[in-house]
């Protein structure tokens, strides 16, 4: 009775841990296509450009310059940490619980994107956070089988 519980728990972890993983892959993806083909907009392109250059590593680039390659990179980055996500939940095989630590250090990198949500951007932030955090802690909590 409690192995068949702890294999339904495993089970909705496993399903909650995937769809956290692939938000991390789909926000990604999104980011880095909105920003590759520059889909921002004039309107925010002129705010960034009435900034200036600014002096990074020794050269001088435009703040919107700036704005798009660090917007390309936090996409990529969250692709590669979802893609991480969903290799690891592989790696374990399709019964065992998702990874532990894992799933809590992708709740510690959600942390920081609601700590940024609240510091500096808002909102979507703040309830993306939130709704990752969820899909993940259900693995860092999920009891583990022992071994008979």
């Amino acid at each position: 009775m409690c192995h068949m519980l702890i294999h339904r728990i495993a089970r909705r972890s496993r399903i909650t841990y995937t769809i956290g993983s692939v938000g991390f892959v789909t926000i990604g993806a999104l980011h880095t296509v909105t920003h590759a083909v520059e889909l921002a907009g004039d309107a925010l392109r002129q705010r960034f450009d009435a900034l200036g250059m600014i002096r990074v590593s020794g050269q001088d680039v435009t703040s919107w310059d700036l704005f798009q390659g660090t917007s390309i990179l936090m996409g990529l980055f969250s692709m590669a940490i979802g893609l991480g996500a969903i290799g690891a939940l592989r790696a374990v095989g399709p019964d065992a619980p998702p990874p532990r630590m894992t799933a809590a250090t992708n709740v510690a990198a959600l942390l920081g994107v609601m700590a940024v949500g609240i510091a500096h951007l808002g909102p979507l932030q703040i309830w993306g956070g939130l709704f990752g955090i969820a899909m993940f802690m259900p693995a860092v909590a999920s009891p583990r089988p022992t071994s008979a």
